[in-house]
This record gives C-alpha cells, sequence and structure tokens, in this order.
C-alpha cells in the first residue's frame, strides 16, 4: 500500500516537526525565565522615576507631574510633586517590622468661610 520511502519520509517529517516544536519551546521558557530574572533585578534595586498623572485629587484636571525614588533595602520609597495642580505633595512610604507605612503631605485650600 504505501513504499518504505514514504514511510520513511512521514517518519523524518514527524520527528521534524516534533524537534522543532520542542525548541521553539524550549526557547520560550529561556525567554521567560530571563524575563522573569530581570523584573526580579529590578525590583531587588534602587530606582528613580517620573509619574505623571490624571488625579481625581487635582484641582484643575490637569495632569500631575511626581517625581519618585525607590531605595530597595531597608524599603523607602519618595514620591514628590513636580507640576500640575494637586492637593498631594508629598508621600513617603518605609518599611518597619516587615510592615509598610506611609506618610501623605497635602496642601488644602478652602474658601474662607470654611473652617477646618
Amino acid at each position: 500500500m504505501f513504499n518504505k520511502r514514504f514511510i520513511k519520509c512521514i517518519i523524518g517529517a514527524v520527528c521534524i516537526f516534533i524537534l522543532v516544536i520542542t525548541l521553539i519551546g524550549g526557547k520560550t521558557i529561556l525567554e521567560k525565565k530571563a524575563a522573569l530574572e530581570v523584573i526580579n533585578n529590578f525590583f531587588q534595586s534602587n530606582y528613580e522615576y517620573t509619574k505623571v498623572s490624571s488625579s481625581n485629587y487635582s484641582y484643575s484636571g490637569e495632569d500631575v507631574v511626581y517625581k519618585g525614588k525607590i531605595i530597595y533595602e531597608p524599603y523607602q520609597g519618595i514620591e514628590e510633586y513636580v507640576s500640575g495642580s494637586s492637593i498631594i505633595k508629598t508621600v513617603y512610604t518605609y518599611e518597619e517590622d516587615n510592615k509598610i507605612y506611609g506618610d501623605t503631605q497635602l496642601e488644602i485650600r478652602l474658601p474662607q468661610s470654611h473652617w477646618l
């Protein structure tokens, strides 16, 4: 029905297909492992960043820009207001006794007829 040469070609094609799928799968696993290592290294280091936020805490509805810095060990984070209109001026977070605490400095503008 089928000659031996045809059967060998089918078996060879199947082996090549399995090899290609294995190599692609192995490459994907290595890429994911490398990506996880980069992410892990990033979160275990100090870094600075800029955050642009369309905040509900803005007086004017404009974007608010903050500059931030993270210190990994012991954990500390500080985010300071740069521009825009926001009641949040500084956010400081820190770790103590395996808990994260935070302090926030606000600027509140009230009409003159209100008491605070």
